[in-house]
């Protein structure tokens, strides 16, 4: 991270060498992921470095948004295919959900809200969420980073919007919605999947916790990015079936636009005729 105080082209180098590796993906990595990697260890190191290369711990949560996590919004939203957007934002699947038997007698009810949505820039379907959180606000605390319930009835919430706008059998066995829970420096991965199709149960697996090291420390600072990287992947993948699951096919009606072309040929013959 430090060489790129030197040239950014130490850095690109170092990317290119294929040092990142997954078990979602190849060792080396596209022109795309390099990319989100450069400007992210750029962020990140600056934050350091504007720290004195110490990161404080008792810090407020929105400074961890605002500050060490802020490399979220280009990193997501690079390569306009996913759409994030941080701060307090009301889930629409959420929203759905709970107006599902409202009447006009009825008043809308509100849906749940997050730190962060994550949608698909083809569908404008939610299937991601942000949730920052503290491990020790206390007994009162309605935000318990243990406490897991918020993040799956949402992540839940958007798995069976989706579901309600097609007809593919695939998408009840592959759709997965992805969860972020981040308190101060540390991240956790989450995603929902159905147990079973014919089954009312949902599974909410626990895919690692990554942290920022609170003195700079480059290994730690990798797989936590190598992690992020991995999960924008298969974001990615999943945006792109969400789309063919979704969205109709166009479908063309040669008859129909024979006969649109061959009017206005008529009405010009009728109206010379005429003349």
């Amino acid at each position: 991270m430090a060489k790129y105080l030197s040239t950014p082209k130490a850095t690109r180098s170092a990317l290119s060498r294929g040092w990142f590796s997954s078990s979602e993906g190849d060792d080396a990595l596209d022109e795309d992921q390099k990319e989100w990697l450069f400007k992210a260890i750029h962020a990140i190191y600056t934050v350091y470095r504007c720290c004195a290369f110490h990161i404080p711990h008792e810090e407020k949560e929105s400074w961890y948004m605002a500050t060490l996590w802020s490399f979220l919004l280009p990193f997501l939203n690079e390569g306009n295919t996913l759409v994030y957007r941080p701060g307090e934002a009301v889930s629409e699947a959420s929203v759905l959900r709970k107006n599902a038997t409202r009447t006009l007698e009825t008043r809308r009810v509100y849906g749940h809200k997050i730190d962060g949505l994550i949608s698909s820039t083809m569908t404008r379907l939610e299937f991601g969420g942000i949730e920052a959180a503290k491990t020790d606000e206390g007994a009162q605390s309605t935000k318990a980073l243990m406490d897991t319930r918020k993040m799956a009835k949402l992540l839940k919430d958007m798995h069976d919007c989706i579901v309600s706008k097609t007809d593919d059998a695939n998408a009840l066995h592959e759709l997965e919605t992805f969860g972020l829970q981040i308190s101060r420096t540390k991240v956790t991965i989450y995603r929902l999947r159905k147990i079973r199709v014919d089954g009312p149960h949902y599974q909410l697996v626990n895919h690692g916790s990554y942290m920022f090291p609170l003195r700079l420390a480059a290994a730690a600072i990798i797989r936590l990015l190598a992690a992020l990287v991995a999960l924008k992947k298969s974001m990615e993948e999943m945006d792109t079936k969400i789309a063919a699951w979704t969205i109709p096919g166009v479908l063309f009606e040669h008859e129909v636009l024979i006969q649109t072309l061959d009017s206005p040929r008529s009405s010009i013959t009728d109206e010379s005729s005429v003349s």
